[in-house]
């Protein structure tokens, strides 16, 4: 599956990593004049919907794990709040759970993977 917070699956901790590295090349935006953060910038968007796309589209998960948004938030705090982060990331699903977004051709077939993970 997915995986947990801290330990997520390869998929999953590159998605982030992008994210991650899209934040580091941007820098911190300027706050605008009423101090809030200006629209996550296009690359911004399109490295979140990496993430979306593994969440939604490779594994099938109805709704985002538990601790992403708050690891995301970790690195994403000076460019928004977790409810922007949380409305754009969600804005991004609808369009895969309408199905505009058609999963890739090569998805991987389901794992079985037991209940614990596959961790003792």
């Amino acid at each position: 599956g997915l995986g947990v917070s801290g330990n997520w699956c390869a998929q999953l901790n590159a998605a982030i990593d992008h994210v991650r590295g899209v934040a580091a090349r941007d820098g911190a935006p300027q706050k605008m004049a009423d101090g809030r953060s200006p629209p996550l910038s296009e690359g911004m968007i399109a490295a979140l919907e990496v993430v979306v796309k593994v969440v939604k589209a490779d594994y099938g998960s109805p709704t985002f794990p538990q601790g992403l948004m708050a690891e995301m938030m970790e690195f994403l705090e000076p460019f928004c709040s977790q409810g922007t982060l949380g409305r754009n990331m969600n804005k991004v699903a609808k369009k895969y759970k309408d199905g505009a977004v058609p999963p890739p051709a090569a998805a991987p077939a389901p794992v079985n993977v037991p209940a614990t993970g596959g961790l003792p």
